[in-house]
């Protein structure tokens, strides 16, 4: 058996039988042009298979050297090929220009970027592998316009005969004279190899006397070599190239053909779609965009699920049990999210975030999920439903220990004496204003959340942590009391708000400011550093953390689903009782909020993401140079401000070290 034959075998052993065969089908009876940039949606069209499972099988064809994987960078006018690269780390936030279209874009992953296949050529050699040998016109269809330009036999009939005066191959260090007759026109002289244009605005009486304009194809990129006037009538046009390539000036007019010919579009696999294709994510698990890279998505769905008091399930319906509704949960997400053309990004303990292409796929997802745990408690002998186990959760004796408020308050100050040696590694700077917890005023307590309260600029009045405590026997610890200091008191917006506070040199608005993704990203970036901190080893208090996770995970579902997919209030309270712990009216209160402030809860979230991420690059790339301390003195140096300045000032810090 051949390499080539064995790599077959290993491709219908890893991925579907059918799509496998097909591959294999196309590799050793296509035509050339058909192993070149293959769009796989059209080839799912073509040969009738599920287009996940066709995308699945091309990713790992090409994880076996089969095929070749390019992502290129399109013009969204004419859908020509700005740029290609082998891998999506070497993207460039740079602009591209398109001569053709005479217009320049910032790069954005969710539609500028396609993802192709084209055959190795170790595999099989075609015309495409070599394409300064293609005819000018396979050249165009292969090499330029992308797999989304729905180019056939009838177009290429149009293209030659209604849009184009004149072609030409010209080799390297040659020179060559096209002489036509320009109607009363707009014109473009464009050469696709260099991408190169030059525009001529025919307009004016008809002449008898030969015009002339000269052009020189070199190197240099320009985006176009700008718009010339000319009479209708005969053009004597002197070409040269300098480019040390063979390049293929094309004369086009550019009329409603042309308009026609390249506006007729099929879909196509993007980047963004592959971003969210589990397969990619588990195959090519470091081709992944870095932050530095600064590409667009403007539209990326994600979701959050959690199996929430996984751990206290362990003990009340014992070790295997549990494993068995803990494993079969996974099983039961994972499919469903990749049913729904989402892929899983992370786990964390039991918790999953996946990433869809469009907010409806995420909302379908969720709630096929909240369906399938139902069945799935069902079969693995668990009474009862996940409203029956937050119920235990928060009524359960055995999590309200309290008799009095004061035994609350401090059971908080023992998590911040628990903490303390691990804090000041973690910070070299910490403020000078007083902290304290108190317990919420009675006239306010049974409206109030627990909240900071800002000390005062002169420092006479302290930060002060307020807790409100109606009935200290019914305050429950599985509420989240570690991850609840973390992000309101110290390190959150204690640390945070008071060095802001202190800093003088400040303008007045920036230091009694904010930045809702600064303020609140900070905050719950601090929920993440528990574990560093010495918390989270009682299993109710990780359970309690990772119920605010869930929480924010409602959030994102709730607050897209109400701006984008017309969900009721009444849906959406709903929707939150029925995924956490939460009392009719605090989930009205929640709900109404993100009503009122459309993504303001979202915030929270971005702003996490972004901190997290900056620590993630500065500690790959500083290596021992890095300090957690001096990273979050610097984060927290200068006040709030928005991410992107933020980004920028994090980076320049990166490299003093």
């Amino acid at each position: 058996m051949s390499d080539i034959q064995a790599q077959f075998s290993v491709l219908r052993q890893t991925t579907d039988p059918a799509v496998a065969d097909a591959i294999v089908q196309l590799v050793e009876t296509g035509e050339d042009h058909e192993l070149n940039r293959v769009n796989a949606l059209d080839f799912s069209k073509r040969t009738g298979l599920d287009e996940e499972r066709v995308i699945s099988g091309f990713l790992h064809a090409s994880r076996l050297g089969l095929f070749d994987l390019t992502w290129n960078v399109l013009c969204p006018g004419c859908s020509g090929v700005l740029d290609a690269h082998a891998t999506l780390k070497s993207l460039r936030h740079d602009d591209y220009n398109c001569a053709l279209c005479a217009a320049g874009y910032e790069a954005s992953v969710d539609e500028m970027v396609e993802v192709a296949f084209t055959v190795s050529p170790r595999v099989r050699r075609i015309a495409a592998h070599d394409p300064n040998t293609l005819p000018v016109w396979e050249y165009f269809k292969q090499v330029f316009w992308s797999s989304g330009v729905d180019l056939n036999t009838e177009s290429f009939a149009s293209l030659t005969d209604e849009v184009t005066l004149d072609t030409l191959e010209l080799p390297a260090g040659e020179k060559a004279v096209l002489s036509l007759q320009l109607p009363k026109d707009f014109i473009i002289v464009f050469e696709p190899v260099t991408h190169a244009a030059q525009f001529i605005d025919v307009q004016g009486e008809p002449t008898k006397e030969r015009q002339h304009l000269s052009l020189v194809y070199n190197k240099v990129k320009t985006p176009t070599g700008g718009t010339v006037t000319l009479r209708p009538g005969p053009l004597r046009l002197a070409l040269d190239n300098q480019a040390g390539v063979r390049v293929l000036p094309s004369v086009f007019i550019a009329a409603d053909a042309l308009h026609h010919l390249i506006g007729k579009r099929k879909p196509f696999l993007t980047a963004k779609r592959m971003l969210t294709n589990q397969t990619f994510r588990d195959v090519f698990k470091a081709d992944n965009l870095n932050i530095d890279q600064r590409l667009k998505i403007t539209s990326l769905t994600f979701l959050f699920t959690d199996l929430k008091g996984s751990t206290a399930l362990y003990e009340r319906v014992g070790d295997l049990a549990a494993f068995d509704l803990v494993r079969a949960h996974f099983h039961a997400l994972l499919e469903i999210i990749s049913s729904e053309k989402g892929a899983v990004v992370k786990t964390i303990g039991d918790a999953v975030m996946a990433t869809f292409i469009r907010p409806e796929h995420a909302i379908v997802a969720g709630l096929r999920i909240r369906a399938a745990m139902d069945s799935v408690k069902n079969a693995v002998g668990f009474h009862g439903d996940l409203a029956a186990f937050f119920n235990y959760m928060r009524t359960d004796k055995k999590f309200m220990p309290y008799k009095t408020p004061q035994e609350v308050l401090d059971a908080f100050e023992a998590i911040h004496r628990k903490m303390q040696p691990n804090l000041q590694k973690m910070f070299d700077h910490t403020p000078r204003t007083g902290f304290g917890i108190r317990q919420t005023e009675a006239f306010r307590a049974a409206s109030a959340s627990a909240e900071y309260n800002q000390g005062s600029p002169d420092g006479r009045r302290p930060g002060i942590f307020y807790v409100p405590i109606l009935d200290a026997t019914k305050f429950n610890t599985t509420s989240g009391m570690e991850s609840l200091f973390l992000h309101e008191a110290i390190p959150g917006h204690h640390y945070q708000g008071s060095l802001q506070l202190e800093d003088s040199l400040l303008p007045a608005f920036r230091r009694f400011g904010g930045n809702n993704a600064y303020v609140e990203g900070w905050a719950l970036y601090c929920e993440s550093l528990g574990k560093e901190l010495g918390l989270y080893t009682d299993p109710y208090q990780y359970t309690g953390a990772l119920g605010d996770e869930i929480h924010r995970a409602i959030r994102l579902v709730v607050d897209v689903a109400i701006h984008t997919r017309d969900m009721s209030r009444e849906e959406a309270i709903k929707y939150m009782m029925d995924n956490e712990a939460i009392s009719l009216d605090g989930a009205t209160a929640e709900i109404e909020r993100y009503m009122a402030i459309p993504a303001q809860a979202l915030g929270y979230k971005i702003g996490a993401l972004k901190i997290r991420a900056l620590r993630n690059k500065y500690q790959q790339e500083l290596q021992g140079r890095f300090r957690l301390a001096a990273f979050h003195d610097e984060i927290l140096k200068d006040g709030a401000m928005p991410l992107e300045v933020l980004e920028k000032k994090m980076d320049a810090w990166e490299k003093r070290q």
